[in-house]
């Protein structure tokens, strides 16, 4: 794959596509590849991005452009780990266009994985694990630019910084569905002192994710594009991830119920198929008695609970498990 064509690519069209706030346009199409001609592991994760972006425009072309954003992003990975020993002003900037193509980069590559991964034999969570990968991923990123987020308030990175991070829950309509897994989060008086952290996890998590759909869903807040989503993926604790992992049905709920958002700003051509993908995957792992947790997600994403016809529109109640 030679990366003139994907240089052109992503300067001809894939800028256009990264986001629908048009204060950032212009640091997509002009600072993001000017800064990327002065750092080599930019330059790599913006080829692998507009990789997958002509993929998504040419599917006749994938096993070859999946291989080439693979290729790309290996390379810029390392680079980066080599190049960036500390952060600093002068590369702040470089870094924070760099978290952002690793984001897109997570979110796009798993959809194109997961397409392979249901046309094999696997294991019922191998899909969500592959996710949880990419998060870790984002994360990671992420947590190295939060000990510095003042530099984004000026210079090149400004426009992705000049949020107005308003939370006001009543403009959520839905607000009322996410705060009713309250219920799900509150430990039993009979609740072990491990079970009781699990749930301080959990509630944690819930109040990120009712922040997330409120940043979602208020006119007064000047993004439009997946900014809440990273809001969540970077506030929510280890220890969440961890409880993911293990596929703790709690966790799963509540993921789910983030695919909702996730659906809102589906229209990124690399997040368009990661809700339905995620929470079809969440509903498999969980149990009939837990999967009523998610009839409302699954409505929304999917169209139709797949919960059995006696349990729809029924929330039991939850299982103690002290």
């Amino acid at each position: 794959m030679k990366a003139l064509e994907l240089l052109y690519h992503y300067t001809a069209q894939t800028y256009l596509t990264l986001t629908r706030n048009e204060s950032q346009v212009e640091l997509w199409r002009v600072t993001a590849p000017n800064l990327a001609f002065k750092s080599r592991f930019l330059m790599r994760s913006l080829l692998a991005i507009s990789a997958l972006h002509l993929c998504h425009l040419q599917p006749i072309r994938h096993e070859e452009l999946t291989h080439a954003a693979a290729f790309h992003m290996n390379l810029a990975l390392g680079y980066f780990r080599s190049d960036v020993t500390d952060m600093t002003k002068q590369n702040f900037e470089t870094v924070c266009a760099f978290s952002c193509f690793v984001s897109i980069y997570g979110m796009a590559s798993w959809q194109s994985a997961d397409r392979r991964l249901r046309s094999s034999p696997t294991s019922t969570n191998k899909p969500l694990h592959d996710f949880l990968e990419r998060l870790h991923l984002i994360r990671s990123t992420f947590f190295l630019l939060s000990s510095k987020a003042d530099w984004a308030n000026t210079g090149a990175m400004a426009p992705l910084a000049h949020t107005n991070l308003s939370v006001n829950f009543a403009t959520n309509p839905d607000d009322h569905r996410i705060a009713a897994l309250l219920q799900l989060v509150t430990p039993p008086d009979s609740a072990s002192p491990a079970r009781k952290e699990q749930y301080r996890v959990y509630r944690h998590a819930l109040d990120r994710l009712r922040i997330t759909c409120a940043l979602c869903t208020s006119t007064e807040n000047s993004f439009n594009n997946a900014a809440p989503v990273n809001i969540w993926i970077s506030s929510i604790s280890e220890e969440f991830v961890q409880l993911l992992y293990e596929g703790q049905p709690e966790a799963l709920v509540l993921l789910a119920h983030l695919c909702v958002v996730l659906k809102q700003v589906g229209r990124f051509w690399f997040m368009h198929a990661c809700p339905e993908r995620l929470v079809t995957t969440i509903a498999d792992m969980l149990s009939h008695e837990w999967r009523t947790w998610i009839e409302w997600p699954l409505r929304e994403i999917v169209g139709r609970c797949l919960c059995p016809p006696e349990l729809e529109g029924r929330t039991l109640p939850i299982p103690i498990r002290c």
